[in-house]
């Protein structure tokens, strides 16, 4: 008897109690049978259209309810079986960055009890920004720990426990998602140089002891949002792209052809270049003006005056110009200090593709296993060859299908970790 070498619902659910926050407070058959609901209804289209929607699996009187801001619960009457061709006829009624689907487990059947309109800030930690409670569900109308279900595409299954990412069904195999590539010590340490140069500048500017201290936190977690607006617009866009982060000096070479790298719409040198690093130098300078002691991301989260809001929108606009930089043939070329040199660039192909590359199995990297370099298609060997040619450099690969990658080298070794995205 053959054994599948692939994952279904079933495999995903006894995986969730193992990796939940605490403890997982809904019947895991029941929960079962919702996944598997809810991936039939992902391989079905609707008028031609990717079925996408997200659950929430709780009680409606769990979801609080706000009048006239915060999250609208819209109970149906009488409630509706839960089925994937129920789910494909909601799912234009219930856009995924805007609308949950509520299902309840109780009474041994689980049923489609209505929708909550939450506002896309639920979503604002994966795709980048600050999210306002003004603007969708203050954190205290939706369950904590509730399992909130994902579907992004044919097979794909993202589960939450509220707005944490916690396992994942994708590809025909389950994974722990809890593995952040963000949070990752190597990750930060690539990119100190760029936010120190900030920091000088910002004491340059302000003078000892007249402004608040600026926390690299604040520094820190603008470049991952940026990064991470930049992202979702690929996916969005579902056109793929990659990024391509080289040491200051050797993109200048790039840029003036020398190197691995050709650049064929180079940017010329001025302001606009760099203003990702002007933007984030007004959000230091108008956090410490304001405050004595030190500032970090936390002020820059609860700030809420129009001027700060207005940078982070200009911040967040120059993410979407590098996503459409992306979507031409070759990568977007940015420096380590977030400076866009070019796009259209190519990694020569006379450079060798390593012979063995590695997953990373957690974000730090310390836990691998061997993977096939032939495996993957051209933007993938790309990015390994351009890390392995300059190991301080990164590259962030999205495909057509919506996965990230990060392409690093690590320890002699070229390591791809895969990115989960909410959506």
């Amino acid at each position: 008897m053959l054994t599948s070498m692939f994952a279904y619902p079933p495999d995903l659910a006894r995986r969730l109690p193992k990796c939940w926050p605490g403890r997982l407070a809904v019947d895991p058959e029941a929960l079962e049978h919702v996944l598997s609901v809810a991936y039939q209804a992902s391989l079905m289209r609707e008028e031609g259209r990717a079925v996408r929607f997200r659950l929430l699996v709780a009680r409606p009187e769990e979801v609080g309810e706000a009048e006239p801001l915060g999250a609208q619960r819209l109970a149906f009457e009488p409630s509706r079986e839960l089925s994937a061709d129920e789910l494909r006829r909601l799912s234009p009624a219930t856009g995924f960055t805007h609308t949950l689907i509520g299902v309840s487990l109780e009474g041994g059947e689980p049923r489609i009890w209505g929708i909550v309109n939450t506002g896309p800030s639920w979503l604002a930690r994966s795709w980048g920004g600050r999210a306002l409670p003004s603007h969708g569900a203050a954190p205290d109308q939706l369950p904590e720990h509730a399992p909130v279900i994902h579907v992004t595409g044919p097979g794909r299954i993202l589960v939450h426990s509220g707005e944490t990412l916690v396992a994942a069904l994708e590809r025909g195999k389950v994974t722990d998602a809890v593995n952040d590539v963000f949070s990752a010590d190597w990750l930060s340490a690539l990119f100190a140089g760029g936010r120190e140069e900030l920091h000088q500048r910002h004491r340059d500017a302000t003078g000892e002891g007249v402004w608040a201290e600026v926390d690299d936190s604040l520094v820190h977690n603008l470049s991952q949002h940026m990064v991470r607006r930049a992202l979702t617009h690929i996916r969005q866009a579902a056109h793929g792209g990659m990024l391509l982060f080289a040491d200051p000096s050797v993109a200048r070479g790039y840029l003036k052809g020398q190197g691995t790298v050709r650049v064929k719409y180079g940017l010329a040198d001025g302001a606009p270049r760099r203003r990702y690093r002007s933007l984030t130098q007004r959000v230091m300078r108008s956090l410490a003006e304001a405050r004595e002691g030190a500032v970090g991301w936390d002020d820059f989260v609860v700030d809420r005056s129009a001027a700060l809001r207005e940078v982070e929108d200009a911040i967040f606009e120059l993410s979407r110009s590098v996503a459409m930089m992306a979507a031409v043939d070759g990568a977007v070329l940015l420096d380590k200090r977030f400076e866009i040199l070019g796009f259209g660039a190519e990694v020569s192909a006379e450079l060798p593709t390593p012979p063995r590359v590695w997953e990373a199995l957690d974000p730090a990297g310390e836990q691998t296993r061997e993977d096939r370099a032939e495996s993957v298609g051209t933007r993938h060997h790309a990015a390994y060859r351009f890390v392995t040619a300059h190991p301080e450099g990164l590259a962030v690969v999205v495909s057509h299908d919506g996965t990230v990658r990060f392409v690093a080298h690590r320890d002699g070794r070229v390591v791809w970790w895969e990115q989960f995205f909410s959506g």
